[in-house]
Formats: C-alpha cells, sequence, structure tokens
C-alpha cells in the first residue's frame, strides 16, 4: 500500500510539472522547407575576419535567389535560376560563382528529403522550443551547414555553415515573410562583359 502511495504521488507531481520543449521531427522540418515557395527576411551576417554585414534574403525556390547586402557595401550575390552571380557595384566587378557552392547549393534545392540519400544528417539538438539539426548534401563534402529552427510555429531563425577548414559564416534572420508575390526583376541579371569574371 505505502509502495502505491509513493508511485500515485510521484505521478501527481510529474503532471503537474510544465510539459518539455517539443523537438520538431525530421519529417516536419523537410515538410516546412518543401513548404516554402517565396522567403523575404532581413539577415545579418558574420565571418571571421570580416566586416559585420546586413542585407535582405529574397528566395524564389527552387532556383532563385537574391542576397543585397546594404552594410557596409552595397553588394549582391544573386542566382538567376541557371547562374549564380556576385557583383560589387562599388569596383564595377562581377563573378560568376558554381550554383552548387555553400549556401547556394542548399537553396537552390528542388525539394529537401533528408532520407532518400541527398543529405548526411549528423545531429539534432533541441532546447527552448529551438531546434538545431546539422546536415550535409551528399554532393558537396566540403561543407556542413547548421539550421536553427522555432518551434512554435515552426519557422527558420539562421543557418550557418562550415567548410573542411573551420572557416565559418553564420547568418540570423528577422523580419520573415514567406509564401508571398516577389517582383521577378530582383533575379534578373545580366553581367556586363567587360567586367565580368569566372571563378572556378
Amino acid at each position: 500500500m505505502k509502495y502505491f502511495m509513493t508511485r500515485l504521488y510521484t505521478l501527481s507531481l510529474l503532471l503537474t510539472l510544465p510539459l518539455t520543449a517539443q523537438a520538431a521531427s525530421v519529417e516536419e522540418i523537410e515538410s516546412y522547407l518543401n513548404g516554402i515557395t517565396t522567403l523575404e527576411a532581413d539577415f545579418q551576417q558574420q565571418a571571421p575576419g570580416t566586416p559585420y554585414m546586413t542585407g535582405t534574403l529574397y528566395l524564389n525556390r527552387p532556383k532563385q535567389f537574391l542576397w543585397q547586402y546594404k552594410i557596409p557595401n552595397e553588394q549582391k550575390l544573386v542566382s538567376t535560376g541557371s547562374r549564380l552571380f556576385f557583383h560589387d557595384p562599388e569596383t564595377e566587378q562581377t563573378t560568376q560563382l558554381p550554383l552548387h557552392s555553400g549556401f547556394a547549393g542548399l537553396l537552390t534545392k528542388d525539394s529537401f528529403s533528408f532520407n532518400n540519400g541527398d543529405f548526411n544528417i549528423h545531429n539534432i539538438q533541441n532546447y527552448d522550443d529551438v531546434t538545431i539539426i546539422e546536415l550535409s548534401l551528399k554532393q558537396d563534402d566540403e561543407n556542413s551547414f547548421v539550421l536553427k529552427f522555432n518551434n512554435k510555429p515552426l519557422s527558420l531563425l539562421s543557418m550557418s555553415s562550415r567548410d573542411n577548414f573551420g572557416q565559418g559564416v553564420s547568418i540570423l534572420f528577422a523580419n520573415l515573410q514567406q509564401g508571398h508575390t516577389l517582383d521577378a526583376s530582383l533575379f534578373n541579371f545580366k553581367p556586363v562583359l567587360e567586367e565580368f569574371t569566372l571563378d572556378n
């Protein structure tokens, strides 16, 4: 009888405790990412040895995006859907980059399916209603990515990348909007031939 009452008392205590934060499952994160058609968000970017940068990200899935930098300089990284360019108006220089490089390889995925072999999932953590997933693309073994999500409601908070040399970039998002119409001209870019260089 004493054992039964002790167990009953313990159970009653557990029922009155607040529920711990629930991690978003891999399937929920996959569904959220696949549900993004368009996205617009302010961002803050930090990388070792480089100036603090801010701007706005425009994403039109699956192949178009624009990182419009504002501080410290007006620069842009734009995917037209078939080519990726970095343009610096101050120096009037344009560089074409591989479309699968860095964050571009992640952002231009046609779809996210974590169980079909396109990704390596390295770690999933949860704390204080935030889920963190570390992954890499099997086609790009030089970079790993960490995506951080708010669980309630599920939304992208930040993402970071790290290469084989330990160099990384961290990006924090704010004022995120999804599913609205973006101006198609954001993703139109034709480099001037005289200022164009190719980066392999």
